[in-house]
């Protein structure tokens, strides 16, 4: 939807889209600091291939992180989002010191 909504504007629908699908893996990325914050082990996982960034999802990959107790975060045209093999004590999500552009 976004893809579309950008494209609008000028910028090819592809184009717009690869940026939707790169920014989900920002976002994963993000949210596997968070989750490791709180003392859990995650792993980041993509359909786009990127290894120096995350892994590369693969099935069987996913099945060994579960059965090793990770949280998979997922993304870029991943249907799955957030695998989590048991349930996680809950904790204050991590005080990023961000500074305005």
């Amino acid at each position: 939807m976004r893809g579309a909504k950008v494209s609008e504007d000028g910028l090819s629908r592809p184009t717009a889209d690869a940026m939707g699908m790169l920014a989900t893996v920002m976002n994963a990325l993000v949210l596997v600091a968070a989750i490791e914050h709180c003392g859990a082990s995650a792993r980041a996982m993509s359909a786009l291939i990127m290894p120096q960034v995350c892994e590369t999802y693969e099935r069987q990959s996913a099945l060994r992180h579960l059965e090793e107790n990770r949280i998979i975060a997922s993304q870029a045209a991943l249907e799955i989002h957030i695998l989590q093999p048991t349930p996680r004590r809950s904790c204050a999500p991590p005080k990023w010191n961000a500074t305005p552009c």
